[in-house]
């Protein structure tokens, strides 16, 4: 089956070039490699013109539903995982997943573990799909990285959410699709407050509290 990568980005040109190097370092190359700049005003354009992938750029922001459908018009493969600018994936992650995939042909979406790293540490401790899926209406647990099946962007699309991957997932699980746990740690997530950028509105210790408290984080 084939892979592609989606990496969005607004700002994060500190982080760019590690998400970038994680993608192409993969021992399971990607297919296919599609990048988003959502109108940056930082270096990221420096760092994006060290390679030979042709970036989508934007003039203006048009925010991170619109950018992930444009991607998705782009994308040919079988199979999707987007990647935030400020995150890494683990040298395996493309290789395990695809191999994931194929084995469970009636999977629409598999989610995995992840290290967090910066102003929270730690690793995820998602719960396995059918025992999530009771509560999912409470506590999100599948990452918004988790690969999914091209297809199903074919019929559902991202829309415009506070969680958007988060009513994707869940609208293709109403829609029939079964998910699944892929339980290995598949990929580094930055926390950094200090940019505004994740969970700006939320103070690091009462963030922590909460992650622990949703069993997100050992």
């Amino acid at each position: 089956m084939s892979i592609g990568v989606i990496i969005l980005n607004w700002n994060y040109g500190c982080f760019l070039k590690d998400a970038i190097e994680s993608v192409l370092n993969q021992t399971r190359k990607a297919n296919q490699i599609v990048i988003v700049d959502d109108a940056s005003r930082d270096n990221s354009w420096e760092v994006l013109r060290q390679y030979k992938i042709k970036p989508i750029i934007h003039s203006q922001r048009i925010g991170t539903v619109k950018s992930l459908n444009e991607a998705m018009e782009q994308i040919n493969t079988d199979l999707v995982l987007r990647l935030d600018a400020d995150d890494m994936l683990k040298p395996d992650a493309l290789k395990k997943l695809v191999r994931a995939m194929e084995h469970n042909p009636d999977t629409g979406f598999i989610y995995f573990q992840a290290e967090m790293v910066g102003s929270v540490n730690g690793i995820t401790n998602y719960p396995i799909f059918k025992e999530g899926v009771k509560t999912w209406h409470k506590k999100n647990f599948v990452n918004g990285s988790a690969i999914f099946r091209r297809e199903i962007w074919e019929t559902i699309k991202f829309r415009e959410h506070q969680q958007e991957d988060y009513l994707f997932f869940r609208t293709a699980y109403k829609k029939g699709w079964k998910g699944g746990l892929l339980n290995e740690i598949l990929m580094t997530i930055r926390y950094h407050w200090e940019m505004g950028h994740r969970h700006n509105n939320t103070d690091l210790t009462t963030r922590t509290k909460w992650l622990r408290q949703k069993r997100f984080i050992q």
